[in-house]
């Protein structure tokens, strides 16, 4: 499965606003991620990228496409990062 980002319109929300979704998408996801069913954490995660993607674009006009293009350098990054075991 191919993964597609998108944009949406923002167009009223404020910054402000924006970073405090973002906020508040991520720690949606970190208590998900904690305690609540897989189906959950998965749908949080999802809200975490699409918050953080508009905040890309509201402060720096970088666009869903811009994002993707960047991936390759994200998965090389990866492949090359030592594993750890972190505990919570």
């Amino acid at each position: 499965m191919d993964i597609e980002l998108r944009n949406i319109n923002l167009e009223n929300v404020s910054l402000s606003d924006q970073v405090s979704k973002v906020k508040e998408e991520d720690q949606e996801f970190l208590n998900a991620v904690r305690y609540e069913e897989e189906e959950h954490a998965i749908e949080e995660f999802w809200d975490k990228v699409q918050s953080s993607l508009g905040l890309l674009y509201k402060m720096r006009g970088i666009t869903a496409d811009e994002v993707m293009s960047g991936y390759k350098y994200h998965l090389e990054k990866i492949k090359n990062r030592k594993k750890k075991k972190k505990e919570w």
